[in-house]
């Protein structure tokens, strides 16, 4: 029985890792667009003199 779990044990570890890794490009590709978008449309959080933007998203 113990092989068994053993293996179990380490089949999970193997995927966990790559699909992990796979998770965070997946999602750094994703996510990049929005963040291209929310920097030209000035909605970041920031400006050029140090002053936080208004997004007029308020809530």
């Amino acid at each position: 029985m113990f092989a068994v779990k053993g293996f179990v044990l380490a089949q999970l570890v193997t995927t966990a890792g790559l699909a992990v890794r796979l998770l965070k490009a997946t999602l750094d590709e994703i996510l990049s667009p929005y963040e291209e978008v929310a920097r030209t449309s000035n909605l970041s959080g920031g400006s050029k003199n140090g002053e936080q933007a208004a997004s007029g998203l308020e809530i």
